[in-house]
């Protein structure tokens, strides 16, 4: 079973493997940016969708998404980021889980 916790500003953190973290799109605030390294994260991977609009999830507002925006956000504050791109949030294309699975495989 999967244990949800708060860590910094996101509300749906969850340990799933010793070295691996899920859980929405964390807020680019210092607050957040401090949890994540006292847990010992040291990457970020995007699963947005690049240009995405503004909305609403989950209660709480999104500004429009940007890769390079965002990019820059995390790795001002030491993180590495990745960017790996789905095309919708149904099942992937194969090479879509291929370069999930690589890049998951170079992280830990």
């Amino acid at each position: 079973m999967t244990v949800h916790v708060a860590l910094g500003g996101i509300r749906n953190a969850s340990k799933i493997h010793p070295r691996l973290w899920r859980g929405e799109q964390p807020p680019s605030d210092d607050e957040t940016a401090a949890a994540l390294k006292a847990a010992g994260i040291q990457t970020i991977v995007s699963l947005r969708i690049d240009g995405e609009p503004a909305g609403t999830v989950g209660g709480r507002a999104r500004a429009p998404y940007c890769v390079a925006d965002e990019r820059g956000l995390w790795e001002g504050r030491g993180f590495r980021f990745h960017h790996v791109t789905l095309t919708d949030f149904l099942a992937p294309h194969p090479a879509e889980v291929a370069n999930a699975l690589r890049l998951l495989d170079e992280e830990t």
